[in-house]
């Protein structure tokens, strides 16, 4: 599939799926399954299309601001979720194959306490396996990620004027900026990051990660790098909390 069908593919989803509550205007897979800040949350496309209808989905009233990051038959669209408490930063992947979606993954929220449809989630956790990255952007981003463990972000090729958004901080700017997150909320405390999936368009990259905490705690991770000229100039995350046992 090209560019354009995968995203109209995916597209289905986030405009017939979490716009309208509609699952039959989505492209859905068989087998297709759903995963929301690192927690099964739906299988097969019964169960996944259920989730659109439950009463907490009404409280959606539209997106903007869609940006999408493709490669192959791997998307990952960065929007504005328009919500009756305010907008909300949406991170969300797609797998698409032969014209269906097979696998979809959200982060959001900033949450530290697993919630899904408005309910605490008690679905089973998924298992991690950790991945290199092949392009010379992945390796940028990679790097990222190690030096945020080895606490030392002098390690990260990031521009003088790069900035770094989280959803449950305000943006900073510069390497002042940026040390001043990693000593605060969800960074401070971080010492392993596990990447899952390396998805990259051009100067962009995006990877889905789990965070792994000196407290024990686990948090999904999406983080989205634009780089040009060999630098990180601009770093977006969202995330939530994941199972603390992987």
């Amino acid at each position: 599939m090209d560019r354009n069908a995968v995203i109209a593919t995916a597209s289905s989803y986030i405009m017939g799926g979490l716009v309208e509550h509609n699952p039959a205007k989505v492209k859905f897979a068989p087998d297709v399954y759903r995963v929301e800040n690192g927690w099964d949350t739906g299988n097969g496309a019964e169960g996944v299309g259920m989730n659109l209808k439950a009463a907490v989905m009404d409280e959606i009233i539209g997106m903007r601001n869609m940006r999408w990051t493709v490669q192959g038959d791997e998307a990952v669209c960065r929007f504005e979720l328009q919500h009756i408490r305010g907008p909300m930063q949406i991170f969300e992947y797609f797998r698409v194959q032969d014209g269906v979606i097979k696998e979809i993954r959200a982060n959001f929220g900033g949450n530290e306490t697993p919630v899904a449809f408005g309910k605490p989630i008690v679905a089973r956790p998924l298992s991690v396996a950790a991945v290199m990255p092949t392009t010379p952007e992945g390796i940028l981003a990679h790097q990222f990620f190690r030096a945020l463990e080895g606490r030392d972000l002098s390690k990260a090729s990031l521009a003088k004027d790069v900035s770094l958004s989280d959803c449950n901080s305000p943006t900073v700017h510069g390497h002042a900026g940026l040390n001043e997150w990693m000593g605060a909320g969800l960074a401070k405390e971080t010492r392993g990051v596990t990447v899952e999936k390396y998805i990259t368009e051009g100067p962009e990259v995006v990877a889905l990660t789990r965070w792994h905490r000196s407290d024990g705690r686990n948090y999904a991770v999406t983080a989205y790098f634009r780089i040009f000229e060999d630098q990180i100039r601009e770093i977006q995350v969202s995330w939530g909390r994941a199972p603390d046992k992987l």
